[in-house]
């Protein structure tokens, strides 16, 4: 079971627990999963393909994570790099 699995099963049993709350506001589980989802979606509509490695860098956010993810959902390799 990887990570990704892992945070899309606690979105069955609680969607409506926040699992962000930062700058930007709350996101529930079931909002994470959703944008995760439709990252991961957009990516390989423009050429991502399993297997590939991707590098992901952006300030520590919720987007950073939900990019890291939306590439681990794509059955890509994601590559976080944090520039703070």
């Amino acid at each position: 079971m990887s990570i990704v699995d892992i945070i899309f099963e606690a979105n069955k049993h609680r969607p409506n627990q926040i699992v962000f709350n930062d700058e930007f506001g709350q996101m529930t589980y079931r909002e994470f999963e959703t944008e995760v989802k439709r990252l991961s979606q957009k990516l390989k509509s423009e050429g991502l393909q399993a297997g590939m490695g991707v590098g992901v860098i952006d300030k520590n956010s919720r987007h950073f994570i939900i990019n890291v993810f939306a590439v681990m959902y794509a059955d890509a390799m994601a590559m976080p790099i944090s520039h703070q």
